[in-house]
């Protein structure tokens, strides 16, 4: 029998926990993938499956050889997968879902450079900061930074780190007794959703802290920089959303009252094998556009 086959054969026993729904996903009888792995043990010359009535179970030498083939059928697949892709034209639909800051303040001039690149694709945007489920939501790509809850993910690929800056308008800077007295203001709460944790990711891993004695609660980091630009109180926000705030004049820097850490931009998607033409053109045109992370 094909060795390629009985060791796909094998990974799905494994990871499905029976021969029956094995068989399903691979659209074979259940005799058939019995004897699919019954040739690779012959092959290998040992007992990968402890076997009975209702249930299997992997032996010692099961547990190393899955590890192993795990990831060399996985590469298998991508590089299938690129070279199918290789010969097909990117077009039709590409489902994309980011965050809302991100989204708003930079996806559209990256959508924009890519349809002109790919005018047969049609991109569609989801916006959130919510829990996302590539899977179940058939997103083909997510943008993600620190902290999103997101399921459903076979590859994810590291853009770009961001600097966090704490900004204030020069107006709120100037009424509060100036940059020197920083370290005494409230700074506004950038994130605060109520999520119910989804798929065990715990949900106050989606609030942002706000210095005590802040009042303003705001819904997400574009709400907090138009905030701090309207002059209501200092942020800590990522830099590519003030950058051009800084530049005009409205924001500027302020010290921050602790150590701030870098915002990671990271792209996902669920599936290598048979990705859309139009998606993993994204994804290397995503991968081109950023700045490597530092």
């Amino acid at each position: 029998m094909d060795q390629l086959q009985s060791i796909r054969a094998f990974v799905t026993v494994a990871r499905e926990g029976g021969f029956r729904r094995a068989a399903t996903r691979l659209r074979v009888s259940t005799a058939m993938a019995s004897r699919l792995v019954d040739a690779l043990e012959t092959r290998l010359g040992a007992r990968l499956l402890q076997r009975s009535t209702c249930h299997q179970s992997l032996t010692e030498i099961g547990e190393l050889y899955l590890t192993r083939v795990e990831r060399i059928l996985g590469a298998i697949d991508e590089i299938d997968g690129r070279f199918v892709a290789m010969g097909s034209k990117p077009e039709g639909a590409l489902r994309i879902a980011a965050p809302v800051a991100f989204g708003l303040s930079q996806l559209s001039a990256l959508l924009d450079r890519f349809v002109n690149r790919f005018p047969d694709v049609r991109p569609t945007v989801t916006l959130t900061d919510a829990h996302v489920d590539l899977t179940s939501e058939d997103i083909d790509v997510a943008f993600l930074t620190d902290g999103m809850p997101v399921t459903g993910v076979h590859a994810l690929h590291t853009l770009a780190s961001y600097e966090s800056v704490r900004v204030a308008a020069p107006g709120y800077v100037a009424a509060h007794g100036g940059a020197a007295a920083s370290g005494d203001w409230p700074d506004l709460a950038a994130v605060r959703l109520d999520l119910p944790a989804t798929g065990g990711v715990d949900a106050a891993a989606f609030r942002s802290d706000a210095t005590p004695g802040g009042s303003q609660g705001v819904g997400h980091l574009e709400m907090a920089r138009r905030l701090a630009v309207a002059g209501l109180g200092a942020a800590v926000l990522p830099a590519y959303l003030v950058d051009a705030d800084l530049a005009a004049g409205a924001l500027v820097r302020v010290a921050p009252v602790r150590p701030l850490a870098p915002v990671t931009l990271k792209l996902a998607h669920a599936r290598t094998a048979h990705l859309p033409a139009a998606a993993r053109a994204f994804v290397e045109f995503a991968g081109t556009a950023f700045r490597p992370a530092s």
